[in-house]
């Protein structure tokens, strides 16, 4: 259960887990009844046309017979999107439980980014919520967890058809975390070597679903924005390995997956879209590190850090959907002005603070 009571600690942890279950249902009423995003149009029509019978739709089939299931007995897409976020948020709350002592701070962080980006691409959304819930089954390696990682795995392939790249976590189950670090490594140097080779095989592009797309190397991401993402997620990156060699957070499993993560930043090359390979590892990697940072002996270090590191993603956050940002007119404004059960509470509010004489 997300609420529950520590009786020798009952009124702290009272306050904990209340503050705990605000944050996760403000942040859920944001994305559940958003009514204007980049893809929100796009899966009201889908609704529409499967209610008129049209059988075919540009999305996985996972995704496509949920939305079938739904129009089936009678709900709209506004009514499955409350229930579809809902249950990842659910999946994301339980992980976050029994991973860290500080969830709200990891819903801050992921807040800051990339939660915008998740209102609108709720599919990758809910791929990312059931891989955090699998990665459990990573912990330790039998035929059992192996078994239940990879229904995981295929189930948020379901979804979304780039959860495919959380097979390579399987590497988890490598004992040697050195192991892990120098697999990482070769990977990445590799990607950022070979890739232009590499697309040009018809294998490499089919994996990456860009059989039949023009490519432009680096036609995603400008340079400077090239920059700016791969400056980001190394400063995580290296975080996490300040941690790890500081021996500050022994979950080893955690740490893994960070590391594993860096193989995708070279794909941020081919297009922008595939900055979601790396998104898709953030909850574990803000989790990693905000439990390494309570390992500090220090305090007064372990609230200088925490600081540093939430003013170094608010920046990122401002940067990147704040005004001027190439986000701000596109997702930023339409999320924050265009929600169905916030507009309808800022009109109460609105009307009550009317004078007595202008009402009615």
């Amino acid at each position: 259960m997300i609420l529950k009571i520590n009786w020798k600690h009952k009124e702290r942890y009272i306050k904990f887990s209340g503050l705990f279950v605000v944050s996760v249902l403000f942040m859920w009423s944001w994305m559940a009844f958003s009514t204007n995003n980049a893809d929100y149009y796009y899966y009201q029509n889908m609704f529409t046309r499967i209610q008129h019978g049209v059988t075919y739709y540009a999305v996985e089939s996972g995704f496509y017979y949920l939305c079938k299931l739904a129009v089936s007995i009678g709900l709209e897409y506004e009514t499955f999107l409350v229930i579809y976020s809902g249950v990842a948020f659910l999946l994301i709350s339980n992980s976050l439980l029994k991973y860290t002592k500080k969830p709200v701070f990891v819903l801050f962080l992921y807040f800051c980014y990339p939660y915008i980006l998740d209102i609108a691409q709720i599919r990758h959304f809910m791929a990312c919520a059931i891989f955090l819930y699998a990665i459990r089954y990573l912990e330790e390696f039998s035929i059992k967890n192996l078994i239940k990682y990879i229904a995981c795995v295929l189930i948020a392939t379901s979804q979304q058809l780039i959860a495919f790249a959380f097979f390579i976590f399987l590497l988890v189950y490598v004992k040697d975390s050195r192991k892990i670090i120098k697999i990482a490594l070769l990977a990445m140097t590799f990607l950022f070597v070979g890739n232009r080779l590499l697309l040009n095989t018809s294998i490499y592009r089919s994996i990456l679903g860009l059989r039949d797309a023009e490519i432009a190397y680096a036609g995603g991401l400008s340079i400077s924005h090239f920059i700016q993402y791969g400056a980001f997620f190394t400063f995580l990156l290296c975080f996490s390995f300040y941690i790890y060699r500081k021996k500050l957070n022994p979950n080893n499993m955690l740490f893994k997956i960070c590391m594993l993560s860096a193989i995708y930043i070279p794909l941020m090359l081919i297009d922008f879209q595939f900055t979601r390979f790396f998104r898709s590892s953030l909850f574990v990697i803000y989790v990693y590190i905000i439990e390494g940072l309570d390992g500090l002996k220090n305090k007064n270090n372990q609230v200088v850090l925490e600081i540093a590191l939430s003013v170094c993603l608010l920046g990122v956050g401002i940067v990147l959907f704040g005004f001027g940002s190439g986000y701000f007119e596109s997702m930023t404004v339409p999320i924050f002005t265009e929600n169905s059960f916030w507009n309808q509470i800022f009109k109460l509010f609105s009307f009550l603070k009317l004078p007595k004489r202008e009402r009615g």
